[in-house]
Protein backbone atom coordinates (compact mmCIF):
# COMPACT_ATOMS: atom_id res chain seq x y z
CA UNK A 1 0.00 0.00 0.00
CA UNK A 2 2.85 2.49 0.58
CA UNK A 3 4.82 1.73 -2.48
CA UNK A 4 1.23 2.23 -4.29
CA UNK A 5 0.52 5.97 -2.38
CA UNK A 6 4.30 7.02 -3.47
CA UNK A 7 3.49 5.83 -6.99
CA UNK A 8 0.42 7.73 -7.22
CA UNK A 9 2.50 10.77 -6.05
CA UNK A 10 5.07 10.65 -7.35
CA UNK A 11 3.40 9.45 -11.01
CA UNK A 12 -0.12 10.42 -10.51
CA UNK A 13 -1.28 6.92 -11.57
CA UNK A 14 -3.16 4.74 -9.49
CA UNK A 15 -1.55 1.78 -11.60
CA UNK A 16 1.60 0.10 -10.73
CA UNK A 17 4.16 -0.96 -13.27
CA UNK A 18 4.28 -4.64 -14.06
CA UNK A 19 7.32 -7.02 -12.54
CA UNK A 20 7.99 -7.74 -15.92
CA UNK A 21 8.60 -3.92 -17.04
CA UNK A 22 10.59 -3.06 -13.57
CA UNK A 23 12.58 -6.22 -14.60
CA UNK A 24 13.55 -4.80 -18.24
CA UNK A 25 13.95 -1.37 -16.54
CA UNK A 26 16.77 -2.61 -13.62
CA UNK A 27 18.57 -5.31 -16.38
CA UNK A 28 18.60 -2.18 -19.08
CA UNK A 29 19.90 0.27 -15.99
CA UNK A 30 22.43 -2.77 -14.80
CA UNK A 31 23.59 -2.88 -18.01
CA UNK A 32 23.61 0.81 -19.21
CA UNK A 33 25.40 2.53 -16.71
CA UNK A 34 28.29 0.11 -15.79
CA UNK A 35 28.88 0.79 -19.34
CA UNK A 36 28.99 4.15 -19.30
CA UNK A 37 31.20 4.76 -16.19
CA UNK A 38 33.52 2.26 -18.34
CA UNK A 39 33.80 4.56 -21.12
CA UNK A 40 34.02 7.79 -19.34
CA UNK A 41 36.91 6.18 -17.46
CA UNK A 42 38.58 5.08 -20.53
CA UNK A 43 38.04 8.63 -21.44
CA UNK A 44 39.73 10.20 -18.78
CA UNK A 45 42.58 7.94 -18.89
CA UNK A 46 43.06 8.96 -22.71
CA UNK A 47 42.78 12.45 -22.08
CA UNK A 48 45.32 12.04 -19.05
CA UNK A 49 48.10 10.29 -21.15
CA UNK A 50 47.79 12.96 -23.35
CA UNK A 51 48.35 15.82 -21.09
CA UNK A 52 50.29 14.20 -18.54
CA UNK A 53 53.79 15.51 -17.39
CA UNK A 54 56.77 13.83 -17.70
CA UNK A 55 58.01 10.96 -15.52
CA UNK A 56 61.30 11.27 -16.20
CA UNK A 57 63.96 14.22 -16.94
CA UNK A 58 67.43 14.76 -16.10
CA UNK A 59 68.96 17.61 -13.76
CA UNK A 60 71.49 19.18 -14.00
CA UNK A 61 73.48 21.03 -10.09
CA UNK A 62 76.36 22.93 -11.30
CA UNK A 63 78.25 25.29 -9.03
CA UNK A 64 82.08 26.11 -8.58
CA UNK A 65 83.00 22.79 -6.86
CA UNK A 66 81.20 20.65 -9.18
CA UNK A 67 78.80 19.68 -12.07
CA UNK A 68 76.34 16.85 -11.63
CA UNK A 69 73.97 15.46 -13.82
CA UNK A 70 71.49 12.82 -12.64
CA UNK A 71 68.68 11.32 -14.08
CA UNK A 72 65.73 11.62 -11.92
CA UNK A 73 61.99 10.02 -11.50
CA UNK A 74 59.60 12.42 -10.28
CA UNK A 75 57.21 11.73 -7.65
CA UNK A 76 54.62 14.68 -8.47
CA UNK A 77 51.21 12.71 -6.41
CA UNK A 78 50.82 12.53 -2.48
CA UNK A 79 51.01 8.78 -3.13
CA UNK A 80 54.11 8.83 -5.08
CA UNK A 81 55.87 10.58 -2.27
CA UNK A 82 54.58 8.44 0.55
CA UNK A 83 56.55 5.60 -1.36
CA UNK A 84 59.27 7.28 -2.87
CA UNK A 85 62.07 4.94 -3.24
CA UNK A 86 61.40 2.96 -0.50
CA UNK A 87 60.83 -0.84 -0.96
CA UNK A 88 63.50 -1.21 -3.96
CA UNK A 89 66.74 -2.78 -3.91
CA UNK A 90 69.35 0.21 -5.08
CA UNK A 91 69.90 3.25 -7.24
CA UNK A 92 72.39 4.07 -9.62
CA UNK A 93 74.80 6.35 -9.18
CA UNK A 94 73.87 9.20 -11.39
CA UNK A 95 69.65 8.17 -11.21
CA UNK A 96 67.71 9.66 -8.33
CA UNK A 97 63.87 10.86 -7.63
CA UNK A 98 62.48 14.25 -7.81
CA UNK A 99 60.14 15.25 -5.04
CA UNK A 100 57.83 18.24 -6.46
CA UNK A 101 56.66 20.11 -3.30
CA UNK A 102 53.59 22.30 -4.49
CA UNK A 103 52.83 24.36 -3.15
CA UNK A 104 56.43 25.10 -1.15
CA UNK A 105 56.55 23.83 2.32
CA UNK A 106 59.40 22.72 4.67
CA UNK A 107 58.12 19.01 4.72
CA UNK A 108 59.80 16.39 6.24
CA UNK A 109 61.08 12.96 5.13
CA UNK A 110 61.74 9.47 6.86
CA UNK A 111 63.50 6.49 5.59
CA UNK A 112 60.39 3.81 5.85
CA UNK A 113 60.97 0.87 4.24
CA UNK A 114 64.06 1.65 2.80
CA UNK A 115 66.52 -0.87 1.52
CA UNK A 116 69.86 1.73 1.20
CA UNK A 117 71.17 4.72 2.73
CA UNK A 118 70.80 8.01 0.66
CA UNK A 119 71.38 11.70 0.45
CA UNK A 120 68.51 14.35 -0.19
CA UNK A 121 69.27 17.78 -1.80
CA UNK A 122 66.69 20.42 -0.89
CA UNK A 123 65.82 23.18 -3.59
CA UNK A 124 64.43 26.11 -3.51
CA UNK A 125 63.86 28.93 -6.22
CA UNK A 126 66.27 26.66 -8.50
CA UNK A 127 69.06 26.83 -5.68
CA UNK A 128 70.39 24.10 -3.39
CA UNK A 129 69.44 25.21 0.25
CA UNK A 130 70.76 22.61 2.10
CA UNK A 131 71.39 18.78 1.85
CA UNK A 132 71.27 15.60 4.38
CA UNK A 133 74.42 13.30 3.97
CA UNK A 134 74.32 9.67 4.32
CA UNK A 135 70.88 8.74 5.84
CA UNK A 136 70.64 5.66 7.55
CA UNK A 137 68.65 2.48 6.92
CA UNK A 138 66.85 1.81 9.18
CA UNK A 139 66.00 -1.83 10.88
CA UNK A 140 63.30 -3.88 9.71
CA UNK A 141 62.28 -3.72 13.63
CA UNK A 142 61.30 0.06 13.65
CA UNK A 143 57.89 1.23 13.83
CA UNK A 144 57.28 4.26 11.42
CA UNK A 145 56.32 6.56 14.23
CA UNK A 146 59.85 5.83 15.64
CA UNK A 147 61.43 6.59 12.31
CA UNK A 148 63.81 10.16 12.34
CA UNK A 149 62.17 12.94 10.59
CA UNK A 150 64.39 14.84 7.77
CA UNK A 151 63.50 18.33 7.54
CA UNK A 152 64.71 20.72 4.58
CA UNK A 153 66.40 23.92 6.23
CA UNK A 154 63.44 26.20 4.85
CA UNK A 155 60.59 25.77 2.64
CA UNK A 156 61.68 23.93 -0.45
CA UNK A 157 60.22 23.63 -4.17
CA UNK A 158 61.74 20.32 -4.88
CA UNK A 159 63.66 17.11 -2.77
CA UNK A 160 66.32 15.41 -4.67
CA UNK A 161 67.08 11.79 -3.32
CA UNK A 162 70.06 10.00 -4.25
CA UNK A 163 72.53 7.65 -3.73
CA UNK A 164 74.57 8.18 -0.50
CA UNK A 165 77.95 9.94 -0.70
CA UNK A 166 76.64 10.87 -4.38
CA UNK A 167 75.60 14.51 -2.55
CA UNK A 168 79.29 15.17 -1.06
CA UNK A 169 80.26 17.55 -3.42
CA UNK A 170 77.06 19.52 -3.40
CA UNK A 171 76.46 22.89 -1.39
CA UNK A 172 74.49 25.84 -0.83
CA UNK A 173 73.58 28.08 -3.53
CA UNK A 174 74.66 25.43 -6.33
CA UNK A 175 72.13 26.16 -9.23
CA UNK A 176 69.75 23.93 -10.18
CA UNK A 177 67.76 23.30 -13.93
CA UNK A 178 65.52 21.11 -15.03
CA UNK A 179 65.92 19.85 -19.04
CA UNK A 180 62.97 17.22 -19.83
Amino acid sequence: MVARLFWEQEVGSSSLPSPTMLVKKTVIGLIIIPLALLAYVINQQKSEALTEEPKFATVVIAGQQSSKQFQVEFARTVTEQQIGLSGRGSIGENEGMLFVIDPREQTGFWMYKMRFPIDIVWISNNTVVGTTLNLPVADSYTLPDQLPVYYPPTEIDYALELKAGTGNDLVIGDNFQINQ
